[in-house]
């Protein structure tokens, strides 16, 4: 069976240093045990809700000298949505929040910062992590700036 390649001691390794782990293998908690999608391993596949929030960045550079019109697209699962444009913002903390029900574990959760401008928008760049159980801050570095986001998340 799967169970008998993985050890004790492989899960403690795996959570103490993931980098060097051998095989493809993603760890939230002990409920959450994935090692690539065609095999899974004592994966608790139910859904729930994620909630992102307190979303901002920082440093955000707009066309020549004007500050930018920022906005987050925010997917996880199937679903999505679109924070508020702040207007002239380098450094925006967005209102909004985004609720997400039936999402699985380890799911990917992705932001995007977008600058409203005249014309096609003007693409920013990108944020992603796989879900885990729990409330997390996330720090994600993007060319010259820095975006900033929290989640929770339980199944």
């Amino acid at each position: 069976t799967i169970s008998s390649w993985v050890t004790r001691e492989d899960r403690r390794t795996a959570q103490e240093y993931p980098d060097s782990v051998p095989w493809p293998l993603s760890l939230c908690t002990w409920d959450c045990w994935c090692y690539a999608p065609w095999l899974l391993y004592h994966c608790d596949l139910n859904d729930g809700p994620i909630r992102v929030y307190d979303i901002r960045a920082s440093n955000l550079k707009g066309r020549l000298l004007s500050k930018p019109d920022p906005y987050v697209k925010v997917w996880c699962g199937s679903s999505h949505g679109k924070s508020s444009i702040l207007k002239k913002q380098a450094n925006p903390t967005w209102p909004d929040q985004f609720n997400f029900v039936n999402i699985l574990p380890n799911s990917v959760l992705t932001l995007q910062v977008w600058d409203d401008v005249i014309g096609p928008d003007r693409y920013m760049g990108t944020c992603s992590t796989t879900i885990c159980p729990g409330t997390h801050t996330e720090i994600c570095q993007l060319k010259m700036s820095t975006v900033y986001y929290t989640y929770s998340y339980s199944h």
